[in-house]
């Protein structure tokens, strides 16, 4: 009889080890369509050292936040860079975290380089692509680390292949693709990232969705028209139920409180896009104009993040000539500096010297201007010198996948590098190496 009841006793126990490591499971992925249990409200944290957040329809290889550079890791992962002393660390803090897996705090390092992700001081989306046992084949998954309560919460198990996101503090945004009548539609998902509850929203349409997400701040959900002709507006309590906000396509957009910056055409200017002067336009939520300034040749691209100093590169190309004869096509060698409030704009930085045969990359790359640096994922290009034979000589610079740091008084560049070694514990390792490559932006 006591026998049987040790027996008995080491069953019980057992089935509660079982009960207790599947219940841990379950949390560390905080899978709501395991658990169909919602975590106490929570919103992403946007923010930046100023207060002005990006509000863009996509993910960027390097992010800016409070006090950090958030960056993408060489092959894999997710790191964070401190502005004031210049080190990299983990996002994700749990020590015992192998970062991938299951049975992990996160599955950081199942992020490969060229997903999307999006971050912020208190909440990181990233897409890790895993087996998906329902479907039978790889799909992008969707999660959401919240680096507060160390939860990693699954949202979508089959989230979009692309890396065009939105992303409020309350929702996330994508599209949406699905087969009907054997032929694939296009609409869009908005996700909460509290409860993981799924919106489906718009009409479902062939080739294309019927708008072109840009955007979403302040429980607004801004989007251009199919023809990219306006911008419209919708609640993110009703998504897809969009009115006119702005006559013309909106672009480069930076929210605060209570008021966006955004490079636009004037509404009334029925110019063709090529040939139309461009403005970077200070409005309310409203689209009431508070104030506009023309962007001397166009802008390519750039960024404001103190409500005041706008600095971006122009988008008319020019054809330069190289140090040994050769010429190409680029963008100007200037980055401008626009004062809001004074519309005085000046050269901020030039490309010259050393760096007058680089560029900076486009594509899911940003300009970052901060405390006199620029902060970039992507500068490629060749840095000429003159050798003992009075020959000029190229050698090739290609600086990507990691942080590029330019040091716009100097002329000095920090690259920044971070990555994920497996260890022997079938765990991963973070290892990050800083490169600093003296330049001289006078020299002729």
């Amino acid at each position: 009889m006591k026998n049987k009841i040790k027996v008995l006793l080491i069953v019980l126990c057992a089935m509660i080890a079982l009960t207790a490591v599947g219940f841990a499971l379950v949390m560390s992925s905080g899978n709501f369509r395991d658990t169909e249990t919602p975590r106490d409200s929570i919103e992403m944290n946007m923010e930046s050292p100023f207060g002005y957040v990006p509000v863009i329809p996509t993910s960027k290889n390097v992010q800016m936040g409070k006090n950090y550079v958030y960056f993408a890791g060489t092959d894999k992962g997710i790191f964070k860079y401190d502005i004031t002393t210049g080190t990299v660390s983990n996002y994700c803090t749990d020590p015992l975290c192998k970062h991938y897996g299951a049975d992990s705090t996160c599955r950081i390092a199942n992020y490969l380089s060229g997903n999307f992700f999006r971050a912020s001081s208190n909440l990181l989306l990233y897409n890790a692509v895993l087996q998906n046992e329902e479907l039978g084949r790889v799909t992008p998954h969707l999660y959401c680390f919240d680096s507060v309560r160390m939860q990693n919460t699954l949202l979508d198990d089959n989230a979009s292949t692309s890396n065009y996101y939105s992303v409020s503090n309350r929702y996330a945004y994508f599209t949406n693709v699905t087969v009907q009548n054997g032929k694939t539609c296009f609409n869009f998902k908005q996700v909460d990232l509290s409860t993981g509850e799924i919106k489906i929203f718009g009409e479902a349409k062939e080739d294309a969705p019927e708008y072109t997400l840009i955007g979403a701040v302040g429980g607004k959900l801004f989007a251009a028209d199919a023809e990219s002709t306006a911008t419209y507006v919708c609640s993110e309590d009703d998504p897809g139920n969009f009115t006119p906000f702005w006559d013309k396509v909106i672009s480069y957009i930076y929210a605060g409180e209570n008021n966006l910056f955004f490079k636009s055409r004037d509404p009334e200017d029925d110019t063709p896009k090529d040939k139309a002067k461009y403005y970077y336009y200070h409005t309310d939520y409203d689209g009431n104009v508070i104030s506009k300034h023309e962007l001397t040749g166009g802008m390519k691209w750039g960024s404001i993040f103190d409500g005041r100093n706008l600095y971006y590169i122009p988008s008319d190309e020019i054809e330069i000539t190289l140090p040994d004869g050769k010429t190409k096509k680029t963008h100007p060698r200037e980055v401008y500096k626009l004062d809001i409030k004074t519309g005085e704009q000046t050269v901020a930085f030039k490309f010259d010297g050393d760096y007058y045969g680089l560029s900076i990359g486009f594509g899911s790359n940003d300009l970052i201007v901060y405390d006199n640096k620029i902060y970039t994922s992507d500068i490629t290009g060749n840095i000429y010198s003159e050798n003992e034979a009075g020959e000029i000589t190229a050698q090739k610079l290609v600086l990507n996948k990691g942080l590029v740091i330019i040091d716009m008084l100097s002329g000095n560049i920090e690259y920044v590098t971070a990555n994920y070694d497996r260890t022997e514990s079938d765990g991963f390792e973070l290892l990050s190496n800083t490169k600093k490559i003296e330049m001289n932006k006078d020299r002729k």
